[in-house]
């Protein structure tokens, strides 16, 4: 009798623990205590991760099965060099340790760190006793699905919810992708559509179109660089000025083609690609760093234009800067940026080829660099609209002052004015696919634009240039004439002509 009273005691206590003990449900599995669900969810987000993001070595899994409501309830583990059984466990600190080892880069720990995260606010804040309950009008239960977590549902009804950043490509938000799932008369399909969350076609298409843009902008520069290179009179400061920006857009547009096709597209391409950005090689990222400084070489280069430009305007009479010392404050100032976002991407280890920054401040040291050059331009070009209005307004020489301020205004996209909009991405909604990727298209085609619009308007319009060709021609033709006898041949037969005539 003392034995049965002391047995019933122990289920009674056993009971009144599991009915306090906090329970969750994890997919098709049964109900089962938080701490079991916790290191479930945890191996499933690690064995939902993308085999690329492993070190398929190191890993050495194992799975135990509980018996929860008279069902079974696997949950893995791996084992530690040690030889220790370790849990998917994201609150233990030598979980951890061990556990981020079996990824190649801290980013793709970070991520089976955030699912893990989800799973148990999921089970903690939004799974009840009474919403993982089917019903007869809510066959599909409240539950974490291996990646989201999804509530208590009708029949016949497909919910989507916003796609976690943990399981796309990139680690910024590209726009709001959803997945899907449809619950059926007798409970939820297993199979969750995240097909839809794949953020790779959407990158891949806005480079595509990117690319596009930069071989056109380069076939389009190439013939004005050389233009320029080819005349010794088209060397003059003035013009120099406009063939360095151009020299300096059409080296940045083949170091993003190269990076793009090198790194980015491999990138994307998931399991089959990714070498190169995860191999973090010295080649890719003095790749990055140049391109980095062809960037802001180009906004260097606008500025000295624009300086050079109101210098002409406003102060006609001012001397020439020395070219020597122009040039090197544009290289120094150019490469000065750089240099730092260099030396701090280098000191702190960044990885992924330097091509992707989105978890530190660094690149505001090179963008805010940008934004200083934009800003100069600007005041610049208003000054020089400012004095040419105020001519206007004394009288002079009506038609040659209207004819420059009419230059200087078509100037204003060439000296960067309209990046000062692309550059504020707020004002188109990123959560919007479509609007995000009509931003990207704009500032791809503005961006491309601005190497054309200035070798068709400095170089192919230009009337100093005109004058060049034409006298390139014409003693190209002379010599041509004088060394094949062209001209005398052409003298005989206009005498024969007019001998037969007559």
């Amino acid at each position: 009798m003392r034995h049965q009273l002391a047995l019933l005691l122990t289920i009674l206590v056993q009971f009144s623990h599991s009915q306090d003990e906090k329970r969750c449900l994890l997919r098709f599995f049964p109900i089962a205590p938080a701490e079991d669900y916790k290191f479930a969810t945890g191996d499933t987000c690690f064995f939902m991760s993308s085999p690329f993001w492993l070190n398929i070595p190191a890993i050495k899994r194992r799975t135990l099965v509980k018996i929860i409501d008279g069902k079974q309830f696997p949950i893995s583990y791996t084992i530690d060099p040690d030889g220790r059984e370790v849990f998917f466990d994201y609150e233990n600190q030598t979980a951890l340790e061990h556990i981020q080892t079996l990824y190649l880069q801290e980013a793709y720990f970070k991520k089976w760190y955030d699912c893990a995260n989800a799973a148990m606010d999921c089970c903690l804040n939004h799974l009840t006793e009474e919403n993982m309950q089917p019903d007869e009008d809510h066959p599909c239960p409240a539950l974490w699905d291996g990646y989201t977590c999804y509530g208590k549902t009708k029949a016949g009804t497909t919910v989507y919810n916003l796609c976690p950043s943990y399981i796309r490509t990139a680690d910024d938000l590209i726009c709001n992708l959803e997945s899907e799932k449809y619950c059926l008369t007798d409970g939820w399909n297993q199979v969750t559509n995240y097909n839809t969350c794949v953020d790779a076609p959407i990158y891949r298409k806005r480079n595509g179109f990117h690319l596009i843009c930069l071989y056109v902008s380069v076939a389009v520069i190439f013939p004005a660089i050389l233009i320029y290179l080819s005349f010794p009179k088209l060397k003059i400061l003035r013009i120099a000025l406009h063939r360095n920006l151009l020299i300096a857009i059409f080296i940045k547009n083949v170091l993003v083609i190269l990076s793009k096709n090198l790194i980015i597209l491999d990138a994307l391409e998931g399991d089959k690609g990714n070498k190169l950005m995860i191999s973090n090689s010295i080649g890719c990222r003095v790749l990055a760093f140049f391109e980095n400084l062809s960037k802001n070489l180009i906004f260097t280069c606008m500025s000295a234009d624009a300086f050079y430009l109101h210098k002409l305007i406003v102060r006609p009479f001012a001397t020439d800067p020395n070219i020597l010392i122009f040039y090197s404050i544009v290289v120094v100032f150019s490469a000065l940026p750089s240099l730092i976002w260099a030396g701090l991407m280098g000191a702190r280890e960044m990885e992924n080829c330097w091509m992707v920054d989105t978890e530190t401040w660094y690149i505001w040291i090179t963008d805010g660099y940008k934004y200083a050059m934009l800003i100069i331009n600007a005041i610049l070009l208003v000054d020089i609209i400012r004095v040419l209005l105020t001519k206007l307004g004394k009288g002079g020489n009506k038609k040659q002052t209207r004819s420059a301020l009419k230059a200087t205004i078509i100037l204003l996209p060439l000296f960067g004015i309209p990046l000062l909009i692309t550059s504020q991405r707020d004002l188109f909604d990123s959560r919007d696919c479509t609007k995000s990727d009509i931003y990207y298209y704009i500032t791809y085609a503005i961006e491309a634009a601005q190497g054309i619009l200035l070798a068709v308007f400095f170089c192919y319009l230009n009337q100093d240039v005109h004058k060049e060709i034409a006298n390139f021609y014409r003693k190209l033709d002379t010599k041509f004439r004088q060394r094949f006898g062209y001209s005398e041949r052409m003298r005989r037969s206009t005498a024969c002509t007019k001998s037969t005539k007559y």
